[in-house]
């Protein structure tokens, strides 16, 4: 499967390497994305983080398990004024990875229900 990032247009997605594309709806009015992740086990289920505008929404993460037909934000605790930079999904998207402006990751082991602050490189040298 491939997935195109969305803009404020929104995004596609293809099952046949290409050859068609379905549009995805987006989550949000506004919908200027930074990433979005896939599932290894679950196609339909996508993340999708989103650029914080002002005056128009904040930073957030959705999911979505029908393909972008409809979505859900996850509660985060992304203070606002800060924007998701990155997003990575591990570990057949259990174990999602977001980095924020400030650089400091919030980690969810659990598909995105929970969230929180972890140094991720402790313990490592």
């Amino acid at each position: 499967m491939l997935v195109s990032s969305p803009s404020t247009g929104g995004g596609f997605w293809s099952q046949d390497g290409g050859n068609t594309w379905q549009a995805i709806k987006p989550p949000t009015r506004y919908p200027v994305a930074s990433c979005l992740v896939a599932s290894h086990s679950n196609r339909a289920r996508w993340r999708l983080s989103t650029t914080a505008l002002p005056g128009a929404h904040e930073s957030s993460i959705f999911r979505t398990d029908d393909k972008g037909a409809s979505w859900q934000r996850l509660a985060t605790g992304v203070s606002a004024g800060e924007s998701v930079r990155s997003l990575s999904a591990h570990h057949n998207g259990e174990f999602l990875v977001a980095v924020l402006s400030a650089g400091a990751p919030l980690v969810s082991r659990d598909g995105g229900n929970s969230w929180s602050s972890e140094d991720l490189a402790a313990g490592r040298e």
